[in-house]
């Protein structure tokens, strides 16, 4: 999949932004994308969201962009859910961080300002974040909200919990009863603080405890994308069954293009290779959008059991799409057969004559027998195994050009027969068989002038032998 381009407003300079990579983390999507002079860009959203995109020279140490991209949930560049994200957003637009304020407060909660602009630590002072967080809290204070103003508090402590004020808040005693809330369960917190209790879960999520309250925070939200990330990285970390089967009905419900699964499949397989029921799903799906190199290759890595039904779709498919397939499918496919129809040598045989007919077209009889070794271990040789020896016996003899023609006639390769047909004509100028084979092709391949020609012929030796 082609990299989706950015086209980006930085004040009245156009950027044309090619992106790297994608973290969620903290109600936070980040976009880290370079320009044509790989200046690095990040582009932050909140709650899918597009709120504002930064320069970056350098990333602080120990900022918020840095533990993203550490210990975030990470995607490629050429990731489906990078590319909804981006289709999401009408336009994208830099906004200084005095206008980005403004249009927050107007937007979202006292409590998401402060969380929101501890993003960008990397690109302002942390003094300055948390004074503006300190006077949202001494308004709250001020106005006997104390546990509003406590909730900021929190959320300052999760950002910077060394700072000598907020240590000093957060422990004072007109907020121990609140303290000791906060000591609680995640299920206890989620019911009164959900935005505290989503930063605790999402970094203790691989607990089945944060995990389904985490689900429930971004269902509730509607928060699709990142819903099924956080559910991509659940299976990816801890496959099960009915994980994957959440998965699916996510992508399902979600993503609309067959090929769009395809491709979040993919990228998972790619990250986690060895789950049996997501290569078997891939497979199917490989069949479905006529991936059939992707779907042979899921075979033959993996070595999958099918069943007879897939089997058959799977024969069908060869046969009907050979021309089309990779070179590098093609070579392992004789494995691939004999993998699936050991056991059937009668069906093995039938699904190979069509294949060593195409192959015959553009490789030599040594090439065959190289590409049927595979299926050269059974007791009772298959017939096109024991053909295709019979030929390599008979190849350089002049005395067998009419066996090994009957022998390329039989593999629909009148190419090569006629050549054989003609060699042994020249050889044996009495003997009529090759010349009656001769028209007989010709006359089957739709050149009547050819055959007559060969017939008039053989009238001719018929005269001469009388």
């Amino acid at each position: 999949m082609e990299k989706h381009m950015i086209t980006v407003m930085n004040g009245k300079q156009q950027l044309q932004l090619t992106p790297e990579r994608l973290a969620m983390y903290h109600r936070c999507n980040l976009i880290e994308a370079h320009d044509e002079n790989h200046e690095t860009y990040y582009l932050f959203f909140y709650k899918q969201v597009f709120l504002t995109g930064k320069k970056a020279s350098d990333v602080k140490r120990h900022s918020f962009v840095e533990k993203a991209f550490k210990n975030g949930i990470l995607f490629d560049s050429d990731h489906p859910l990078l590319n909804n994200l981006l289709n999401s957003t009408s336009s994208i637009k830099f906004q200084r961080f005095n206008q980005l304020l403004n249009k927050i407060q107007q937007t979202y909660t006292p409590q998401e300002t402060v969380l929101i602009f501890t993003f960008f630590d990397t690109f302002i002072d942390k003094q300055k974040i948390i004074k503006l967080a300190q006077n949202l809290f001494y308004e709250y204070r001020r106005n006997g909200k104390l546990y509003m103003g406590y909730q900021i508090l929190r959320i300052l402590n999760h950002f910077a919990p060394e700072h000598g004020w907020i240590k000093q808040q957060v422990n004072h005693m007109d907020y121990q009863k609140y303290a000791m809330f906060y000591n609680q369960s995640p299920e206890q917190i989620v019911k009164k603080d959900p935005l505290y209790a989503e930063l605790i879960c999402f970094e203790k999520r691989t607990s089945p405890e944060c995990q389904l309250i985490l689900s429930s925070i971004l269902t509730t939200g509607k928060r699709w994308t990142d819903f099924l990330s956080v559910t991509i990285d659940h299976y990816a970390k801890a496959p099960d069954s009915a994980r994957f089967q959440t998965l699916i009905t996510l992508l399902g419900r979600f993503i609309s293009e067959d090929s769009e699964k395809a491709n979040i499949l993919n990228h998972l397989y790619r990250q986690s290779p060895d789950l049996p029921e997501l290569q078997h799903h891939l497979f199917q799906t490989s069949l479905l959008l006529h991936n059939y190199d992707e779907a042979i290759d899921l075979v033959s890595l993996h070595r999958l059991p099918l069943t007879a039904l897939q089997k058959k779709e799977l024969k069908d498919v060869i046969l009907e799409s050979l021309p089309s397939l990779k070179k590098q499918t093609i070579e392992k496919l004789s494995v691939v057969l004999q993998q699936l129809f050991a056991s059937d040598s009668e069906k093995l045989n039938e699904i190979l004559m069509p294949c060593v007919s195409y192959l015959l077209k553009e490789h030599d009889i040594n090439y065959i027998k190289a590409w049927l070794r595979p299926l050269e271990q059974s007791e009772h040789p298959l017939p096109v195994v024991k053909k295709i020896n019979e030929m390599i016996m008979v190849l350089d003899d002049p005395d067998k050009q009419s066996s090994l023609g009957e022998m390329y006639y039989f593999f629909k390769q009148s190419e090569k027969a006629i050549e054989c047909f003609k060699w042994d004509m020249e050889l044996k100028p009495d003997d009529p068989k090759p010349i009656q084979s001769l028209s007989k092709i010709y006359a089957e391949n739709g050149q009547p002038e050819e055959s007559q020609t060969y017939q008039q012929l053989l009238r001719s030796m018929n005269k001469r032998a009388n």
